[in-house]
């Protein structure tokens, strides 16, 4: 099982979610514990170590590092505004 480190503060960026967003979020990060590169995970391109994955209107965005079991989770922002940042 993999261990969740976070670069953002998840409780910041999840107060300007609606209530279920945010449970379908923390969901999610539990399902990444198990495993990160599930069906729903994407590589994202012009970035080899970043992925993402889709939660509604939601982008988690996250690296793997397998040496350490350690998935790093980046941004979780909506989809409309996530891309730009990088």
């Amino acid at each position: 099982m993999y261990t969740l480190k976070y670069a953002i503060d998840v409780d910041k960026a999840c107060k300007k979610f609606p209530t279920r967003d945010k449970k379908a979020i923390v969901d999610s990060l539990e399902k990444l514990k198990k495993n990160p590169r599930s069906d729903g995970s994407i590589k994202l391109s012009g970035n080899r170590e970043a992925y993402r994955v889709r939660v509604g209107d939601y982008r988690i965005i996250y690296r793997i590092s397998d040496k350490e079991l350690l998935v790093l989770i980046i941004d979780i922002e909506n989809r409309a505004s996530v891309y730009k940042k990088r």
